[in-house]
């Protein structure tokens, strides 16, 4: 009768723990969503490492506000694009105002090399590089 106690605490404390786990994953998720929406502006990163494996990765160093900010973003296997990700290359990063730690990298805007730099406080939208080059 006793074992049957015990076996019934563990269950529950394993169920507990996995509903935590759950919860945290969402809120996390639902935070930087929410964050990515509500102020954010575009810079630009650059492409320091690649990790492609399982969970294919990539690590990029970002320019804003005169400082350099570490971000990274997984790679969606379903993009045809992933391959061609160099170390090196700039793309635009959307940032978060708020959250300086959220970023996402812009995989479909490559940064030509005709834009040395961002403004300082960032690009308010994607911003037109064929003018800019101009």
């Amino acid at each position: 009768m006793e074992m049957e106690n015990e076996k019934k605490k563990i269950n529950i404390y394993l169920f507990l723990l996995c509903v935590s786990f759950f919860i945290f994953i969402f809120y996390r998720k639902a935070y930087r969503d929410y964050k990515m929406n509500e102020t954010n502006t575009y810079s630009i990163a650059t492409v320091n490492r690649v990790s492609l494996g399982d969970g294919d990765m990539c690590y990029y160093n970002i320019e804003y506000q005169n400082k350099i900010l570490k971000g990274e973003t997984s790679i969606p296997s379903w993009r045809p694009y992933n391959i061609k990700i160099k170390i090196g290359e700039r793309y635009l990063v959307k940032i978060s105002k708020d959250d300086l730690s959220i970023s996402e990298l812009q995989f479909k805007h490559l940064v030509p090399e005709c834009v040395r730099d961002a403004p300082n406080e960032g690009w308010e939208g994607i911003p037109d590089f064929s003018k800019i080059c101009d």
